[in-house]
């Protein structure tokens, strides 16, 4: 081989040797450790939206078991129960009415509702 016969080149390689692997090394480590930290982030990122999401959800569905009491305790709704119970079929179509009307008021003013029913 006359690629190693001088000394010039004997030490040319040397020096590559010497100088590249600590920079292929250092590099490689700059990778691995870059990708971990940009990992973490991401999951610790992912984390704190998924409980931030959890917190709405638990927000939502607090305020809407609180509407399902609210309307629970509407005159008219309990007018209408005790017309159903009567069977009075004259009470139970103005009570209805009544009900209707509230419903409307109620989806209206809380928009988050495309419809409210009362089911038999």
């Amino acid at each position: 081989m006359k690629l190693f016969d001088s000394i010039q080149n004997k030490l040319l390689v040397a020096i590559l040797v010497v100088v590249l692997l600590p920079l292929i090394g250092t590099g490689l480590y700059g990778n691995w450790i870059t990708s971990r930290v940009l990992q973490d982030s991401a999951l610790s990122t992912a984390h704190n939206e998924t409980f931030q999401q959890a917190a709405r959800v638990s927000a939502f569905l607090s305020n809407a078991a609180g509407d399902v009491l609210f309307l629970s305790h509407l005159a008219a709704l309990q007018s209408l129960i005790a017309a159903r119970q009567a069977e009075n079929a004259a009470d139970i179509a103005y009570w209805r009415q009544q009900v209707e009307q509230d419903f409307i008021a109620f989806s209206r003013y809380r928009r988050i509702y495309y419809q409210v029913r009362y089911i038999t």
